[in-house]
């Protein structure tokens, strides 16, 4: 079966309709669904079964076709490691992602964008980091079709005086416990009641950010699409953040699998819905690398101790010694550490992802992510941050190196999903909080 993108005139139609935003386009995508033929409801109803969501929260009025796409795996249990064994039968089929960017056009455009931001006090970030997308997303292609990013710095502009007044909501315990430090008790209740606050905004504008560049996102002409609620997700991730507080970081492994399942279940590419299924994530590399922090923190405590004998046995010049060298392999060590953790995690998220007959693995070592963590470190201090385009093209060579996608891409249909019209308040608070969520910062 040949890729369908769209015929011309349904493409010609979806264009307007997106320019337009109009709310009416859910009632055309129920129309479209209607009047598919049988033989491709029959192929998607294959595709998804054996797919069970766990803990999922029920699905807005937005996303109520996944129920169509998704099976419960308790009514079909012979079919529950079909998809699995269907996708790990595509490993002969490996799709790569090709990123041709150059970095001599990223400093034009980065230094263009400086001296605009400075002579407008900052107002042209919005569309300085716009076109910024554009370039690095065009460079970036698939079975050799590009990827486009449809933003625009309006949408930015006008999303970020939006979200003006729920900044100062959210901020307003921060300001107000400085301005009541001479009163402890009104400056200890403005402080706790900001460490509920500021969690809340990082996940509302981290979330809502991500769900405008998935909107944003085109590939031979078929837009990304993402639902969920704002508030649920910061809901979910308030809880888990308290869960890892109380398990002392144990729950962190699995607070974070969380959150990137609801992300996942909630994102669709044209009319395939992305499904996190967790029975395909090999989960003992990722406890194991999560340890690692735990034993650095351990050896950290415990040559502490060693010092504190040593002063209390009057070897006052050992006591300094060790606990100088405690202090100076900390940070290395524990950076090291929170490396591995976060490639192990990259696996882990890429590895529960199925999307129709398609799956995806992040193929990267442990040695690979130290040196490009470590390398943009570097760059970054050494050039006293004038290196920002230098990372970003590393980024998205990264990305690019190691991100597969498995199985038939050539003979998955694709069609558009109804347009709908994206929520920008949230984007435009990332771009001025510089909220970075991945290669689409």
């Amino acid at each position: 079966m040949g890729i369908i993108t769209c015929i011309t005139g349904e493409k010609k139609k979806y264009m307007n309709d997106s320019k337009k935003d109009d709310v009416s386009s859910l009632e055309k995508e129920t129309n479209f669904e209607n009047t598919k033929s049988e033989s491709q409801n029959e192929f998607w109803e294959n595709m998804a079964e054996g797919i069970e969501l766990e803990d999922e929260p029920p699905l807005s009025e937005h996303t109520h076709k996944k129920d169509h796409y998704t099976a419960s795996a308790n009514s079909e249990p012979q079919h529950a490691g079909a998809i699995r064994h269907r996708a790990r039968g595509d490993k002969r089929k490996r799709n790569l992602l090709i990123y041709d960017g150059a970095t001599g056009e990223i400093y034009r455009i980065w230094l263009t964008n400086l001296f605009l931001n400075i002579i407008t006090f900052g107002v042209y970030s919005f569309w300085g980091r716009t076109r910024l997308r554009v370039y690095v997303m065009g460079c970036l292609s698939l079975d050799r079709d590009r990827f486009f990013y449809l933003g625009r710095g309006i949408e930015l502009f006008v999303g970020f005086l939006k979200g003006l007044p729920i900044l100062a909501v959210l901020f307003s315990p921060v300001i107000l416990s400085i301005w009541f430090e001479d009163r402890l008790g009104y400056a200890l209740s403005l402080f706790i009641l900001s460490f509920v606050s500021l969690p809340v905004l990082k996940h509302l504008v981290t979330f809502g950010a991500f769900r405008y560049r998935v909107r944003r996102l085109s590939w031979r002409g078929i837009r990304g699409a993402m639902f969920g609620s704002l508030f649920a997700y910061s809901w979910l991730a308030f809880k888990r953040f308290l869960a890892n507080i109380l398990s002392f970081g144990l729950l962190i492994p699995e607070s974070d699998l969380r959150k990137h399942e609801y992300i996942v279940n909630y994102t669709f590419f044209g009319d395939i819905p992305l499904v996190f299924d967790r029975r395909m994530v090999q989960k003992r590399p990722l406890h194991s690398a999560h340890n690692k922090i735990y034993r650095v923190i351990f050896l950290y405590f415990l040559f502490n101790t060693l010092s504190f004998a040593f002063e209390f046995a009057g070897f006052h010049n050992s006591s300094a010694w060790v606990f100088f060298l405690t202090s100076i392999l900390f940070m290395p060590f524990m950076t090291s550490a929170r490396i591995w953790y976060a490639a192990a995690l990259m696996r882990a998220k890429m590895q529960g992802i199925v999307a129709g007959p398609l799956r995806f693995e992040f193929e990267v070592g442990d040695k690979e992510m130290a040196k490009y963590v470590f390398g943009n470190l570097v760059i970054m201090i050494v050039t006293l941050g004038l290196g920002t385009p230098i990372v970003l093209h590393r980024k998205m060579r990264f990305f690019a190196n190691h991100l597969v996608i498995l199985g038939p891409l050539g003979e998955t249909l694709l069609r558009q999903a109804h347009a709908d019209k994206a929520e920008t308040t949230s984007e435009g608070l990332a771009s001025v909080l510089d909220s970075d969520i991945g290669v689409f910062g």
